[in-house]
């Protein structure tokens, strides 16, 4: 048997989770008398020589993150047939469980939850690696209930009908990106996307699209549009609902460009409840890089030293005057709409929800504006003194 091969070098003691990916024990690892998670892939995998080998390279880099959020892997190694996996053994369970038994979290367990997640993934992305497969079976928690993030590039590996229960290439239909649907313009924001996933179940308790069959979640998240979150649940404030929708638009460029960003807009609306009695933890005590550090310990209290009026009225602006070119009609009109809710919160002093409500706006007609300011810069101005005299002329 494979588990027999294990010993002496482990001692096998329980079986603690089953699933398309493979099977996970609970071992001591005799050596270093430590406790580790020995992850049995699939022997299907073995003709996948392809994946294999990108999925060490993934592995090596994992393995020197050293992140406090990421679980640690300690060994990938192939036996008779199977690939193994040595890794950090987390035993406090899953965000998966967590939800069966609470069906939806706190605020401010969800908000914490998150901004782990960003820390996280912020690192792994910076190291090139996507995660690809974001859903509440691969985020596990210590005893203690830090967030640990698992199974990195696994969603690689599989393929279109190979796994039981509906995982394809790229990840999981129900958390799945629009783009890792079509499999074109996939990068790190993919996972962005499936973490605004995430952060809407775990604020209403159902998903933001219900379907039965994995074509049919598909087929949603390239075209239908999310419900906020706020109409299922009618204590998520509307903050909330722009962060989780900016994370849920189809679009990657509209939607949050890195997890900091995500993070600054956690912290910012958290601040603002301090008055309740909690807040995130601050991102000195996450043991990070320091761009991490230098780049999200934004003010708490803005994201921008100029007044957020004059910056709605710029944005309103730029929209009315360049947009007129460069956006779309439909998402004009969203952007609109954003605006005038911005000025309804501004006039009713809710600063922090005009704040996210700006952001997101900008978020979704920056690329736009951006490209048409691009192409006026590449584009010669007419001298019409000019063109008059040659007429004349002839």
């Amino acid at each position: 048997m494979l588990l027999e091969e294990l010993e002496p070098e482990f001692e096998v003691m329980d079986e603690v989770a089953r699933g398309g990916m493979g099977v996970v024990y609970r071992a001591r690892q005799v050596s270093l008398d430590r406790i580790v998670a020995v992850k049995v892939l699939p022997s299907k995998l073995e003709k996948k020589r392809d994946y294999i080998e990108g999925f060490k390279l993934e592995a090596k880099v994992l393995a020197s993150l050293n992140h406090p959020h990421v679980v640690a892997i300690y060994d990938i190694r192939e036996m008779k047939g199977n690939w193994l996996i040595i890794s950090e053994f987390v035993g406090g369970g899953s965000l998966r469980n967590l939800l069966k038994n609470t069906l939806l979290l706190p605020l401010n367990e969800a908000c914490r939850i998150v901004y782990e997640l960003c820390s996280a993934l912020y690192h792994t992305h910076a190291k090139g690696i996507i995660h690809m497969d974001m859903k509440p079976d691969n985020v596990l928690f210590t005893e203690n209930l830090d967030v640990k993030v698992a199974d990195f590039g696994l969603a690689r590996l599989s393929s279109p009908g190979d796994a039981e229960g509906g995982d394809l290439i790229g990840g999981t239909p129900a958390y799945m990106s629009p783009e890792q649907a079509t499999g074109k313009g996939i990068d790190h924001r993919a996972d962005i996307y499936s973490l605004g996933v995430m952060f809407f179940e775990m604020l209403t308790g159902q998903l933001p699209f219900v379907a039965e069959k994995p074509m049919q979640y598909i087929m949603k998240h390239l075209e239908s549009v999310p419900t906020p979150p706020s109409h299922v649940n009618g204590d998520v404030p509307k903050w909330a609902d722009h962060v989780i929708l900016r994370c849920l638009e189809k679009d990657p460029s509209a939607r949050y460009q890195d997890c900091k960003e995500l993070a600054k807009d956690l912290r910012i609306a958290v601040n603002s409840l301090a008055g309740v009695g909690w807040t995130l933890p601050s991102i000195s005590s996450v043991k990070s890089s320091a761009a991490w550090h230098e780049e999200a310990s934004v003010p708490l209290t803005s994201m921008d030293t100029e007044p957020l009026g004059h910056r709605l009225a710029e944005l309103e602006g730029k929209i009315v005057s360049e947009g007129k070119d460069s956006i779309p009609p439909e998402l004009k009109h969203r952007a609109i709409d954003l605006i005038e809710e911005a000025k309804d919160h501004l006039a009713e002093s809710r600063d922090t929800d005009a704040e996210i409500v700006v952001e997101r706006c900008k978020g979704l007609v920056a690329n736009h504006i951006e490209s048409y300011q691009a192409e006026r810069s590449r584009t010669p101005a007419v001298d019409k003194k000019s063109i008059l005299r040659e007429l004349c002329e002839e």
